[in-house]
Order: C-alpha cells, then sequence, then structure tokens
C-alpha cells in the first residue's frame, strides 16, 4: 500500500525548514541593513524587490499558467524624495530558501546557507557600480519637511 501520509509528513517537514531559512536570509538583510541605518544615517536601504512587468495584465488574460515575476537586490533612500529602489542585482530563491542566487554581469553567487549569503552579499557591495549606485542614492532630494507653526 502507498504511504501517502509519511510522504505528507516529509512535506510538511520540507515546508518548516524552507520557512526556517527564509527567516534566515530575511535576518541577513536586517542585519545588513541595520548597519547600513548606522553608517548612513538611514539614508540607505537593500532588500529584495520584484520585477514589474508591464503587460502582466494582459499575459493573465491570454494565458492560464502566469510567468512568475521575477526579482532583484534593491537599494533605496528612504529619506529621499524620490524613493524608488536601483537595482544592485538579479535575485533568485529556491523554494525552499536555500539555494539562493545573487546575479552580477560578471558573476553568479551560489548561496547554499547563511553564511555564503552573507559572503555573497559583502561581494555585491564591494562591487564599483555597486558604489555608484549607492553614491547616487545618498545624493537624492531629501524630502522636505514641514514643521508646525
Amino acid at each position: 500500500m502507498v504511504d501517502f501520509i509519511g510522504s505528507l509528513q516529509k512535506g510538511l517537514s520540507a515546508a518548516h525548514m524552507a520557512e526556517k531559512n527564509k527567516l534566515e536570509i530575511n535576518s541577513v538583510f536586517s542585519i545588513l541593513n541595520e548597519q547600513l541605518f548606522n553608517a548612513f544615517e538611514g539614508k540607505i536601504k537593500v532588500g529584495v524587490y520584484n520585477r514589474v512587468n508591464p503587460f502582466g495584465g494582459l499575459l493573465t488574460f491570454s494565458s492560464n499558467k502566469p510567468k512568475p515575476e521575477s526579482q532583484f537586490i534593491g537599494a533605496k533612500n528612504p529619506l529621499a524624495e524620490d524613493q524608488s529602489a536601483v537595482e544592485l542585482a538579479g535575485w533568485k530563491i529556491d523554494a525552499n530558501g536555500y539555494p539562493c542566487h545573487i546575479i552580477t554581469a560578471d558573476a553568479e553567487t551560489y548561496c547554499e546557507n547563511k553564511t555564503a549569503l552573507e559572503y555573497g552579499l559583502q561581494y555585491l557591495l564591494s562591487l564599483p557600480d555597486v558604489g555608484e549606485k549607492v553614491l547616487e542614492l545618498l545624493a537624492r532630494k531629501p524630502k522636505s519637511v514641514v514643521k508646525p507653526d
């Protein structure tokens, strides 16, 4: 007899592990942002963003299977008038959380665990084009603050 319950238990265990991995990945980005906040007075924040497909609405009418959105690692200046994110690298994440991939023009960094992700993000932040993008974000015009009378 086929053991469906055993298979489901494996799936549930895998789902719990995936949730744990994704929380760990989020914690790495939280630590990164904490350091960025302290170093740049809250002017730089890094995160994972969904790439918007301007024709996405058309695809849903023509196909039963909408294509998954792609993602990227981006940075923004939350204290600027223009808070749009700039892309630093492409990003792929497995359904299990790991492996995740940081994709630049030069390389694709395969991150199989927390340590590899930390090193991958360190490498990304050390790239000259990423430094240029961060400088552009820092130079954005700050939001005007209206003080009450």
